[in-house]
């Protein structure tokens, strides 16, 4: 029995993609901070440790009789020190996967615009990918576009844009293009990756079939709720004020909007 071990365990990919591993046999361990988070999950069989990315020391019993690692770990809710915290994290994970004999690791990181200066957040993303390929345990990198489900925080931000804005200001960011990729769609990727020995070193961009702007899919979902919204676009309002006027209208704290829509603001 391939034993994987899902370090995010807590956050919103990791808690639906558990179950996920579970319902195709494998032996699940999850991963966070905060243990107490993941004991209110109903998961049976799961082994459930406690572990800071930031202290090796805590990642030896999580690590310990592990074949494939899964990375779903981010410090956007840190606010501007994320990419030093990523990066220390990643080397730590690196060298610690690979002194307890870990067959592989699978990161889910951000998909990379090809012609368009990055973001900082995926040019983080990118990094932490980077530093996991500096030991000597392979890994494979999904690198996905904004994944839309309910939970997620692009959904979250659409839902209460929605709900709570009949008239939009809208920055810029609202109308630059993407391909979300569905939250279904993404686990089943997951999935199948640690099945299969193929996808072993691999890099893979994971996006949907359709390009799509911010502003789209507000109003596809303003639609279904049958609501009738207007965006009216003010291009000069910038990402950081942005994010502020995000978190005054939606749950989605500012520290971590500033990120998703600098990913977005070119």
């Amino acid at each position: 029995m391939v034993v994987v071990t899902v370090f995010g365990a807590s956050g919103y990919i990791g808690s639906n993609l558990i179950p996920e591993l579970l319902k195709v046999g494998h032996k699940v361990r999850a991963v966070a901070r905060n243990k107490e988070i993941l004991s209110g999950r109903s998961w049976l069989g799961v082994d459930l440790f406690e572990a800071d990315l930031l202290d090796s020391a805590t990642l030896s019993a999580p690590l310990q009789g592990t074949d494939i690692a899964v990375y779903l770990v981010h410090s956007m809710a840190a606010g501007s020190k994320f990419q030093n915290l990523d990066r220390t994290a990643a080397l730590n994970f690196s060298r610690e996967a690979e002194k307890h004999g870990v067959s592989r690791i699978i990161y889910l990181g951000g998909i990379q615009p090809p012609d368009e200066k990055a973001s900082t957040h995926l040019l983080s993303r990118a990094e932490t990918g980077d530093c996991l390929r500096m030991g000597s345990v392979p890994v494979t990198e999904l690198r996905a576009g904004m994944v839309v489900g309910a939970g997620s925080a692009a959904f979250e931000v659409i839902r209460d844009i929605v709900y709570h804005l009949p008239v939009m200001i809208t920055p810029r960011w609202v109308s630059s293009r993407s391909q979300p990729i569905a939250l279904d769609d993404l686990l089943w990727y997951l999935v199948q990756v640690a099945g299969s020995n193929e996808t072993i070193g691999n890099v893979y961009a994971l996006v949907g079939p359709e390009v799509l702007r911010y502003k789209d899919l507000i109003q596809y979902f303003a639609e279904e709720v049958g609501l009738k919204r207007y965006l009216i676009p003010v291009p000069i309002i910038s990402p950081r004020l942005s994010s502020y006027w995000l978190d005054l209208v939606t749950a989605v704290p500012a520290n971590v909007a500033r990120p998703l829509v600098d990913g977005r603001a070119t």
